[in-house]
């Protein structure tokens, strides 16, 4: 006689001897089940409440996946709100911000036909040429000469995201930020294409890294700079370098001991004598307040600290303050050290 009563969930005939499933609760034969008492545990699932669940984690992650979309959108187009007319020619990069630089003329020849400001296409990725404004009432003979604001190349990783537009906000009018992005890139791809972006830019101007490195890092716990900030000196030789040196990581502590190492060889090789046009942003001074919650990346304080920091370091190669470069090396090999 069968003391169960319920159907198999399975052959729906009566059950006298099987398993019930936690989750429906609804009885199955040993056969129909293809388990035994021996191997079953408490917590057995059918096949269908199995399958449940995954449909269940996919419609999760779907919804998550959604949000990530409208999230990214509402980025898009807030980017899209400041991006200028003129489009980037390397599909690899983001373009954040870009300034044109601007001159004026007093007078064109009498044979010229006044039009209105003509935009250019540019044989650059980087930089716009300069363009006149409607010719004025002056004599034909008096010609004032373009004055272009001093430049900013902002290259980076995830870590420079939203810096360009706080740099320019702070500098003013008197240079014209641009920045390229390319999130969890490593350091070399990073500034794969500084040569051609940094082609037009001349010791008035500067270029500026944020990140990179701390991806390398992370994936390669003996990486060494040696060989990037070389390469990165012999590609900028024309004009300014501020380098901004790795980022502490709030989200693996453990990592630390080497972060400070990779910053002293830094530190090293900037001492060298083609490395004078390099300048170290260091970053010390930035707390665990101002990183996100994760610890990875800088919240909104902490990037407002790393523009203060970008900034001075531009105010500092126009001998608006000392050299602390020897200050910085002795003291972060000190604590590397001892």
């Amino acid at each position: 006689m069968c003391i169960m009563s319920d159907k198999c969930g399975a052959c729906r005939r009566k059950v006298c001897q099987g398993v019930n499933c936690i989750q429906c609760n609804i009885w199955f034969h040993w056969d129909c089940a293809n388990t035994n008492a021996e191997n079953v545990n408490s917590q057995w699932k059918c096949k269908y409440c199995k399958q449940l669940d995954i449909v269940k984690k996919q419609a999760e992650t779907i919804t998550h996946l959604r949000r990530q979309l409208e999230l990214a959108n509402e980025e898009i187009a807030a980017l899209k709100s400041i991006k200028p007319k003129v489009r980037s020619k390397s599909p690899e990069f983001k373009v954040v911000s870009n300034q044109k630089c601007k001159g004026k003329s007093s007078s064109v020849p009498s044979t010229a036909t006044a039009t209105s400001s003509t935009e250019v296409e540019l044989s650059n990725r980087f930089s716009v040429l300069d363009s006149l404004e409607p010719e004025s009432d002056a004599p034909s003979n008096s010609v004032s000469e373009p004055k272009c604001r001093k430049k900013i190349l902002l290259l980076g990783s995830s870590h420079g995201r939203g810096i360009s537009q706080r740099l320019q906000a702070s500098l003013g009018e008197k240079y014209a930020v641009t920045s390229f992005f390319k999130p969890n890139a490593s350091l070399s791809n990073v500034v794969g294409n500084l040569s051609a972006l940094a082609k037009d830019l001349d010791k008035k101007d500067h270029v500026i890294i944020v990140g990179g490195a701390g991806n390398s890092l992370d994936r390669n716990l003996n990486y060494s700079i040696d060989g990037d900030i070389h390469n990165i000196a012999q590609k900028s030789g024309h004009t300014n370098v501020g380098f901004v040196n790795i980022f502490q990581r709030h989200d693996k502590p453990w990592m630390n001991r080497r972060v400070e190492s990779v910053n002293l060889q830094i530190d090293l090789a900037q001492l060298e004598r083609d490395m004078a046009h390099i300048n170290i942003i260091d970053t010390s001074s930035i707390v665990r307040e101002e990183y996100t919650n994760h610890g990875l990346h800088l919240n909104s304080q902490g990037k407002d600290s790393l523009t203060r920091l970008i900034a001075d370091s531009l105010q500092c190669d126009h001998g608006k303050c000392d050299n602390k470069i020897p200050v910085v090396i002795r003291h972060r090999a000190c604590r590397f050290l001892g």
